[in-house]
């Protein structure tokens, strides 16, 4: 049920901890999922986002990124079916450093956290 006691256990438990899932808080609080959700929403005025996934970035990196634009416009300018000549493949990495999947993780909170995981760039892997 929607009562003041429940709105305020559910805020009390995204402060603490704004990455739990409806499924699981809803089993903590011992609420229906629908009814925390409706809590969530129209109550607490809270919002699900995701979160972004970027590459690690150094900052040796971004001269190297930078060399080899311009070595790809280079090789544009040079030859204009440059790109007929570039071969991509379809493969199938798996990560074994714990790789986050971006649709189990979720913030809840009233503005875009903004909140972005940085991952190296080369992390182990193995590509099938």
């Amino acid at each position: 049920a929607r009562s003041a006691e429940n709105i305020t256990a559910a805020q009390e438990s995204v402060q603490n901890n704004p990455s739990t899932s409806i499924r699981r808080r809803a089993q903590e609080l011992g609420l229906q999922r629908t009814t925390l959700a409706t809590i969530l929403h129209k109550d607490l005025h809270l919002l699900s986002y995701k979160i972004q996934l970027t590459q690690e970035l150094l900052p040796q990196d971004h001269l190297r990124r930078r060399t080899y634009a311009n070595r790809m416009l280079q090789l544009a300018h040079d030859n204009p079916d440059f790109h007929k000549k570039i071969i991509m493949s379809d493969e199938a990495h798996f990560h074994l450093n714990g790789y986050v999947n971006k649709q189990n993780s979720r913030f809840w909170a009233m503005e875009n956290p903004q909140i972005i995981h940085q991952s190296p760039l080369h992390p182990l892997k193995v590509t099938v």
